[in-house]
């Protein structure tokens, strides 16, 4: 087998690779929804999160918490936020 091919099959795979892991992240964010965070004094925002990656919690104010899944995820969940769904100021969740 020449270097070439060699490269070219090495890309290949790696490209693959990168296919299903956003492809599967893509998956995931289809059942996501946008919940409300205050990240410290009166700012509430509603940030997206996917379903089994983002999960709300309440200890005194909303405020949102990786999963273990959602770690392997969140340089998607970023690019995602950046990009797609992007998060708005709002005045609380209630």
């Amino acid at each position: 087998m020449t270097p070439v091919r060699s490269l070219l099959r090495k890309w290949s795979v790696d490209l693959l690779i990168i296919a299903a892991y956003v492809g599967s992240y893509a998956l995931l964010s289809l059942d996501g929804r946008f919940i409300y965070a205050n990240h410290g004094g009166s700012h509430w925002s509603k940030r997206w999160g996917p379903y089994h990656l983002v999960e709300e919690y309440w200890i005194i104010r909303p405020h949102e918490r990786l999963t273990m899944l959602g770690v392997l995820y969140y340089p998607c969940i970023v690019v995602d936020r950046l990009v797609w769904h992007r998060s708005d100021v709002e005045d609380g969740p209630l």
